[in-house]
């Protein structure tokens, strides 16, 4: 796999700084003043890693900004009526977060000025929505989370320390994590969070803190990212140390604060299988991808200094702690799609990735069999439409449709019953970095069954993206031509039921060129969608298809 390469110390920075900046500028992705452009130059930023502890830099006191919020924003066109008794759709439209009540009511949660929306997401009960605001400068960011009511009524501000990122909803409890640290200035005048502590907060109680790194600048350690057990009675937290004889580890601590499990640790010098071939093993990190009913702990590992892997990285998983690590396939690891699709009862979906980062060429959704041995899906790399037209100067030769190849398949989303698989389909794009437009216009929408093994298109749902079932089974919500569409899996016509997500003048530049970085667009990062459970006597179970 490829390795971003390191650069020496500059700048005046040390090694904690530098860190901080490549987790900084991968956080900022396409989001950054609500463009639809990501910011390539930030995929791009490495590590440099010296011998010995770093200088521990002047600190500086958590800032603790005005609530000066934004105004009224412009309405986004809703259709209240086609989502009546659906639940509750959050989303950022131009700028601005919304949340839309299956109760026909549309509200606009608040967001301090000069701070951008993202990432809204729902508790497992649909009684709370959680959401990110970050202003964005050259020397810093500063990130804030936010939890309102599922209405958006009684929206508050988490009063945790800064942010580095938010974990999420407890799939158990309306409880959040949040990975928290404490800020530093540098002596070229950059400020950096250093991510030291987990919190857990209730949606309406005290923050309690679960986990906390040493502080010693002798022992710079990190917290690199965490994710929820399924039962929700744990949290496994990714550290990384560059103290002398550092190690990524990975460790399980139970809610209760009972005793720690250490799962595996990775010293330097000693390898995983499939972490990095052909360069150093040091400076590993290892990036959790989630934790599986059954399965265990998935992750991807980051090697020489890399603080993300932009191509095919091993996406590796341990059953239980102590347990050796195995690759179960290559996929992207960057964050910005959809790479993997789990279900409640355990079912596994991936995009296995043989192409690098372009998204339009070597991909396939795989689905894994209970020892994790996966499989493409029937005519997952075959696409029989039209060939995608190639809208640059520069354009690649890709293999006729009908063929293998000549297609790729995206953005896999179980079924609540693990019964049925929806994906994408496209044609293999022929122009070489950002596939245009058009591209995505041609995105076919289909669902797969799991018992017949037959696969059914979802008829009118051209364009789509990221699908995401209902609680039920029986719609599917999607994006399409910057708009979100609700559809009945068993037939008949998408309503579309809100538009716009992005704003007007980025969007329409977008779609006239290329855009994105390298197709990748972090879709769900703009909406999230809770829908009540199906009554119990019915059984909620997704409609049969083919």
């Amino acid at each position: 796999m490829t390795m971003l390469a390191r650069r020496p110390l500059d700048d005046g920075l040390d090694a904690e700084a530098l860190f901080k900046e490549a987790r900084r500028l991968r956080r900022r992705r396409w989001t950054v003043a609500a463009s639809v452009v990501v910011a390539v130059a930030g995929l791009a930023v490495t590590l440099a890693m010296v011998s010995g502890p770093p200088a521990r830099p002047p600190s500086i006191a958590p800032r603790n900004p005005p609530l000066v919020l934004n105004g009224p924003a412009a309405r986004p066109t809703v259709d209240a009526g086609a989502f009546a008794g659906d639940g509750e759709l959050a989303f950022v439209s131009r700028g601005t977060p919304w949340v839309l009540d299956g109760s026909r009511s549309l509200r606009q949660l608040p967001v301090p000025r000069g701070f951008t929306p993202s990432s809204p997401a729902f508790s497992s009960d649909g009684k709370w929505v959680a959401y990110t605001t970050t202003k964005f400068t050259n020397t810093s960011d500063t990130t804030d989370v936010w939890i309102a009511r599922a209405d958006g009524t009684d929206a508050h501000l988490l009063r945790v320390a800064p942010v580095d990122q938010l974990v999420g909803w407890s799939p158990k409890a309306d409880t959040v994590a949040v990975v928290t640290g404490t800020l530093a200035r540098f002596t070229n005048g950059v400020t950096s969070l250093r991510p030291t502590t987990l919190d857990v907060v209730p949606a309406r109680g005290v923050v309690r803190q679960l986990v906390r790194l040493s502080a010693s600048a002798q022992t710079p350690d990190y917290v690199e990212n965490a994710v929820w057990s399924p039962t929700g009675r744990s949290i496994a937290v990714s550290t990384v140390s560059f103290g002398e004889g550092g190690s990524a580890m990975v460790r399980s601590y139970p809610i209760d604060r009972a005793a720690p499990r250490t799962w595996f640790s990775i010293k330097e010098s000693q390898g995983l299988p499939g972490i990095c071939t052909g360069c150093g093993q040091n400076g590993d990190i290892a990036h959790l991808a989630g934790w599986w009913t059954g399965r265990g702990i998935a992750f991807w590992v980051f090697s020489s200094g890399a603080d993300h892997n932009a191509d095919d990285t091993p996406l590796e998983l341990v059953a239980s702690p102590g347990a050796r690590p195995r690759i179960i396939a290559h996929t992207l690891s960057d964050g910005e799609t959809d790479a993997v699709a789990t279900a409640p009862d355990g079912a596994l979906a991936l995009v296995e990735s043989s192409a690098g980062r372009e998204l339009g060429q070597g991909k396939q959704v795989a689905v894994c069999d209970r020892r994790t041995r996966c499989a493409a899906l029937p005519g997952a790399s075959v696409w029989s439409g039209p060939a995608a037209p190639c809208s640059q100067y520069v354009c690649m030769p890709v293999p006729a449709p009908g063929v293998a190849g000549s297609g790729v398949t995206l953005d896999p989303a179980w079924s609540p019953d693990g019964t049925s698989l929806a994906y994408v389909k496209a044609p293999a794009a022929p122009t070489e970095g950002d596939p245009a437009g058009s591209w995505y216009a041609m995105h076919e929408l289909l669902v797969w069954n799991a018992r017949t093994g037959v696969t059914t298109p979802i008829a009118d749902a051209d364009g789509a993206a990221v699908p995401t079932w209902s609680a039920d089974g029986r719609d599917l919500l999607y994006e399409d031509a910057d708009g979100l569409w609700l559809v009945p899996v068993s037939g008949g016509a998408p309503v579309r039921i809100e538009y716009p997500l992005y704003p007007e003048r980025d969007w329409s530049e977008a779609m006239a060129s290329n855009f994105s970085y390298y197709g990748q667009i972090a879709w769900d990062s703009q909406f999230a969608w809770w829908s009540p459970a199906p009554p119990a006597a019915t059984g909620g179970a997704t409609p049969a298809l083919g």
